[in-house]
């Protein structure tokens, strides 16, 4: 696989990587309670993180997207399956999906038998849904793929919504329950008359039950200008950083010690 690195083309053995996924949590700033998860993908080579974002664009660009996008789905899924056994109510665990895995014959299928095998409501799990090359397939046969995955019970959200005009044809075609606000929305809530359009917004996906989540969210501030606007849910260093499921674990078990 050749990755562009600053300008500089690296050959990279993508079986030769190393791969983790951590889990950051999403809050409910109101009671402070942890209402989901998103898994996120980090990868190394010989110890030397490479980033996320270039990386699964190369993936999709080469096709191996679609083996390491069942190994994501079946890990994080095993994962959940254990955070699952340590609690009454399960939180909500959210997942990244690529268009080009959406597409692919048997995905649905998969995901099913992930279900069943870890004994795991799909009312718990969210597929993210990205744009990254979804224009370049119909619209009619993605939808129908989103759908089909609604129907098994399973959530959809929208990744960093707000970031391109696609986003809200999206909205309006996706059987969507979730929806991820970019962090480049917060600086807008400085300006009275945006943040006042904002809100509105916010109340409209509150009256469709559609759950929103800030996502990147930091300081106090921006927290706090988020629940100006009726955003509770919120997702960002401010609360906390990416964990293994070692760390969960370890700070679920020293919770209950305490």
């Amino acid at each position: 696989m050749l990755i562009n690195r600053n300008g500089k083309i690296r050959y990279y053995d993508e079986e030769k990587l190393i791969y983790k996924i951590l889990y950051q949590p999403q809050v409910d700033s109101y009671n402070q309670q942890v209402i989901g998860y998103e898994a996120l993908l980090r990868v190394y080579n010989d110890d030397q993180p490479i980033r996320t974002d270039i990386f699964i664009q190369a993936c999709e660009a080469s096709g191996y997207i679609i083996k390491l996008g069942k190994w994501i789905i079946n890990k994080a899924l095993k994962d959940f399956h254990h955070l699952n056994e340590l609690t009454d109510q399960p939180p909500i665990l959210s997942i990244n999906i690529s268009p080009i895995q959406l597409i692919e014959n048997g995905f649905r299928d998969y995901v099913y038998h992930l279900l069943r095998k870890y004994n795991i409501n799909p009312q718990h799990i969210e597929f993210e849904i990205t744009e990254t090359n979804s224009l370049n397939f119909p619209q009619e046969h993605l939808n129908d793929k989103v759908r089909k995955l609604s129907n098994l019970g399973i959530n959809i959200g929208l990744d960093d919504f707000g970031t391109g005009y696609s986003k809200f044809s999206h909205f309006m075609n996706y059987p969507v329950n979730t929806i991820k606000l970019d962090k480049t929305f917060i600086p807008l809530i400085k300006h009275p008359e945006t943040k006042l359009k904002l809100s509105q917004f916010i109340h409209m996906l509150d009256v469709c039950h559609i759950r929103v989540i800030a996502e990147g969210v930091e300081t106090s501030s921006q927290l706090r200008s988020l629940q100006e606007i009726g955003v509770k849910n919120i997702q960002g260093y401010y609360y906390s950083h990416p964990q293994s499921l070692e760390q969960l674990i370890s700070k679920h078990n020293k919770m209950l010690i305490s």
